[in-house]
């Protein structure tokens, strides 16, 4: 009986039972591998059958549709405006929180203009630390605003209260005249000319009232009050009667007279600075009415010291 096999085959090419070729392997696993990668390639692209162009187009499309259905953004001032309206609009239509707000912010005007626009309380002159004396009679407005009587006696009080101060009081007055420039300067002489100009105006405007025969008298007594109240504010004290007094002033409005009409009295240059002083200088803390009563009482003064007639001004 013949064994031999049908197909002969070599030994080392017959492939066991169960064992796979390998070459076969191979090739398998080669053509997996091409398949991988191929649908690798695929997924890449979109795994569709669909062109690149296409892609394209439908992805412009779906931005344009995002780009249509997402709104523009509003400006900041609409914002703005929007809201500040819809707080109005909520605050008006509660009653209970409108009047209440309106009281409060009413309340609060109230006790800023009361602190804003109160008068300045006026310190005790014997008391008060220096410096809060010597800011309220020179620095503040306040101060002018008080008549003239009562000034007059504070700046009395002042005085003797420097003539008798002591090392703290020193102290305060050095630091309060070395803070003394500026605005708080020109402040400073704005006082201390409002008290002059005013009573030079109340002079003048008694002066007005007088009869003509009581003028002479009128005018000698308040060139001395005046110059009583001078040598007080400047801590002066003198021992002249009245009557030297006034002899002193018809001597000096004497001499003054003879040197102008000599032609030795002062030159047009120092004659315009003294207009310029007394106009820019105390004429701007006065009114216009206040500037031409005191020219008249001046011009006045001066005939009746002059011995010449006040109305005229011709000699006697």
């Amino acid at each position: 009986m013949n064994t031999e096999p049908r197909h002969p085959t070599t030994a080392s090419s017959a492939p066991r039972f169960g064992t796979p070729d390998r070459s076969a392997v191979a090739n398998t696993n080669g053509a997996r591998s091409g398949n991988v990668a191929t649908h690798g390639a695929g997924d890449e692209a979109g795994n569709s059958l669909l062109t690149p162009e296409d892609l394209a187009a439908i992805g412009a499309r779906s931005a344009h549709k995002s780009a249509k259905a997402t709104p523009a953004k509003e400006r900041w001032d609409v914002r703005l405006d929007r809201r500040i309206r819809a707080g109005i609009k909520w605050w008006w239509n509660r009653p209970r929180v409108r009047w209440s707000s309106i009281g409060s912010f009413a309340l609060i005007a109230a006790v800023w203009a009361f602190i804003a626009l109160r008068p300045t309380p006026q310190p005790n002159f014997a008391t008060a630390p220096m410096d809060t004396v010597l800011e309220y009679t020179l620095l503040e407005d306040d101060f002018n605003r008080l008549p003239i009587d009562t000034r007059l006696d504070l700046l009395r009080q002042l005085i003797e209260r420097v003539k008798t101060m002591g090392a703290s009081d020193s102290v305060l007055m050095a630091a309060f005249a070395a803070s003394i420039e500026g605005d708080l300067r020109d402040q400073m002489m704005k006082n201390a000319s409002k008290l002059v100009l005013d009573v030079w105006d109340k002079f003048a405007i008694d002066y007005v009232g007088v009869p003509p025969d009581d003028r002479p008298a009128y005018l000698d007594q308040k060139y001395l009050d005046l110059l009583k109240m001078m040598e007080t504010l400047a801590g002066q004290e003198s021992d002249k009667t009245d009557a030297q007094r006034l002899d002193e002033a018809r001597r000096q409005a004497k001499r003054d007279e003879e040197i102008f009409a000599s032609g030795r009295g002062p030159d047009a240059a120092a004659m315009a600075g003294m207009a310029s002083f007394l106009r820019n200088g105390l004429g701007q803390h006065s009114s216009p009415q206040q500037q031409l009563r005191g020219q008249q009482l001046m011009r006045d003064m001066t005939r009746h010291f002059r011995g010449r007639d006040v109305e005229t001004g011709q000699r006697k």
